[in-house]
This record gives structure tokens, sequence and C-alpha cells, in this order.
């Protein structure tokens, strides 16, 4: 089967199981967008669906909104969904996030995403999921490091990370590869469905 336009719609299928969230929130209240990498073979996407779609077990209840790969991305659950996508510390960034897995392997270089077209497009997947709720949800196209969150700022885009190194040291060190070049392409993105 051929790839996806990178623009085309999520697919909806498996939902993330309910053992994997925390609950519910309105709408408004959605106001951050984190990215995350599965740290699994390029290419993973339905084991990563599978395994969110099954119960959690005790120390792995972690989920998303969104999976996607090179070829094609699954929407795991509603923008209402509370997922656990990351340890924040006690803080609200899963109250407020929507999170995105991109399945690759973690901590690959800027030079490695862009060497092939097929990287290059999940990346641009990626983007334009981001895209879509940056419009849905009103959420400024700014990058929030360590720092921001820190101090208290929720509106925006952020990884894993930042939200490690903001509360929970130790923790998950996932990113957003190129990250330049995405938030670019997000809010070009952003403002083709706009007009």
């Amino acid at each position: 089967m051929a790839d996806q336009p990178f623009n085309a719609p999520a697919i909806k299928t498996k939902h993330v199981h309910p053992t994997r969230t925390s609950g519910k929130r309105p709408l408004h209240r959605v106001t951050l967008l984190v990215a995350h990498e599965t740290a699994t073979p390029f290419g993973s996407r339905e084991g990563v669906v599978n395994f969110f779609a099954s119960p959690a077990r005790r120390g792995s209840a972690g989920s998303a909104h969104q999976v996607i790969d090179h070829d094609k991305r699954n929407r795991m659950a509603g923008d209402r969904v509370i997922c656990n996508g990351a340890s924040d510390g006690g803080t609200d960034c899963n109250e407020r996030g929507i999170h995105y897995e991109l399945c690759s392997p973690s901590n690959k270089t800027d030079k490695w995403w862009m060497r092939t077209k097929k990287r290059r497009r999940a990346l641009k997947r990626l983007a334009w999921a981001m895209a879509e709720d940056v419009v849905a949800h009103d959420i400024p196209t700014r990058w929030l490091s360590p720092r921001a969150l820190r101090k208290g700022k929720r509106r925006g885009i952020t990884n894993h990370r930042n939200i490690t190194k903001a509360f929970v040291p130790g923790g998950h060190t996932d990113c957003l590869p190129v990250r330049r070049w995405v938030l670019r392409r997000v809010r070009r993105f952003a403002r083709r469905i706009r007009s």
C-alpha cells in the first residue's frame, strides 16, 4: 500500500486503553503540544498503536493522542482525553498537553533525520498534525524551553525532554528532532489550514 500524503487525516483506529489515561478535560485546557520519540525501530507505528491500546501494566501507563511515522498517523485519543504522555512531577503538562509519538529510534542527529525522504516525510506528517491542533486550539507556535515551563508557561510547543529537564531530572530524554525545521513547517501548515 502506498504511503498517505503527509497531510492525510489521522486514521481513527484502536483507542488508547483507559488505564493509560487520567480522565477527561474541557477543550479550553488544551494549550500545549508535546513531541515524543518512541525509541523503537523506524516504521514501527502498528506495534506502538497496539501497545497503547492494551491495558497498562504497573509502571507502564504511558499514552499519546497520535502515533506518527513516515506512512501514516493514528489518532489514539480525542483531545478531551488526558493522556499520560510525560511524567511531569505533578505539574499540569499532561492535563494541558496533546502528545504525539514519532515512531523512531530516539536521539538521532538532525543529519540522520534529513538524510532520506522517508524520514523527512515523518517529520512533515508530525508538523501537519501539530498545525491542525495549533489552529483547532489557538496555540501559539512558540518553543517552550525547560526554563519557560518552570516559569509556568503552558501555551506553545515543547518535547518530553524539556518537561523532564524542567520537572523530573533523570527522566526521559526523547526530543523533537530537527526542531527549527519542524516548527517552520508547523507555522507554514497552520497558515495553509487557516486560509
